[in-house]
């Protein structure tokens, strides 16, 4: 791709994701994608465009907007989509799950009726640890979600049961990587993990499904913001 094709895709994205994130319908499905990145300074608002988060809302769109031509989908049902930028902030992806769907299914005084809940269902996050934060409200609102990259071992759990995965969790890689030290009869192993969802849990389950099988490990779990020189102490 040349560098004009590639300037002008960018551009492109960057147009829709602006332009078209939202989509009214019959039914509305909630998107909570990280599109930005965390702002390195808190006076900022959003961080850099996070390109894997912009291609998520990207397929996103693209699904919902193929049901729709499909006429052989949904017959008389329209399908809308309401996608939001959390920018990986956990209290940003409470407010932006709890307010909008606590309004769309609260007591209608005037009516005396039950508004009709537009807001169905949540596609997303991208991360465990949010999946985690904000699994109470969706458990409380009785909210399915669907998140194709939340691996976290707990959220196996019966307590996160309204959240599908398109994933496997966690654990099973904590396994193969028991099975590696089984075979090759390593008798010391060192994890270097990050200190997030993804890689504490990690050495958790490891370090639960080793038992007494190694003499001594070394965890050495870093902070995500940790610097060069930071990391290669622990080399």
């Amino acid at each position: 791709m040349s560098s004009l094709h590639y300037q002008l895709f960018i551009f492109l994205c960057f147009y829709v994701a602006v332009q078209a994130p939202y989509r009214d319908g019959d039914i509305v499905l909630r998107g909570l994608l990280g599109v930005h990145q965390q702002p390195d300074h808190l006076g900022s608002r959003c961080g850099e465009i996070h390109l894997r988060g912009l291609g998520r809302m990207q397929a996103m769109i693209f699904a919902i907007e193929r049901i729709i031509n499909n006429t052989s989908l949904l017959s008389n049902i329209s399908l809308g989509y309401d996608i939001r930028d959390y920018s990986g902030n956990l209290s940003k992806a409470a407010k932006l799950v709890y307010k909008p769907l606590t309004v769309d299914s609260c007591v209608n005084l005037s009516q005396n009726a039950l508004r009709k809940k537009v807001i169905i269902s949540l596609i997303g996050p991208d991360e465990s640890s949010t999946a985690l934060f904000i699994g109470g409200f969706l458990r409380m609102l009785n909210v399915s979600t669907i998140s194709g990259l939340a691996t976290c071992a707990g959220l196996s759990s019966l307590t996160y049961k309204h959240l599908y995965r398109t994933v496997p969790s966690d654990e099973f890689l904590a396994k193969v990587m028991v099975d590696l030290v089984t075979h090759f009869n390593w008798s010391y192993v060192a994890v270097v993990a990050l200190y997030d969802s993804y890689g504490a849990w990690a050495v958790v389950s490891e370090s639960t499904s080793k038992k007494k099988l190694v003499l001594y490990c070394f965890d050495g779990v870093c902070t995500p913001r940790k610097s060069a020189s930071e990391y290669s102490k622990l080399s």
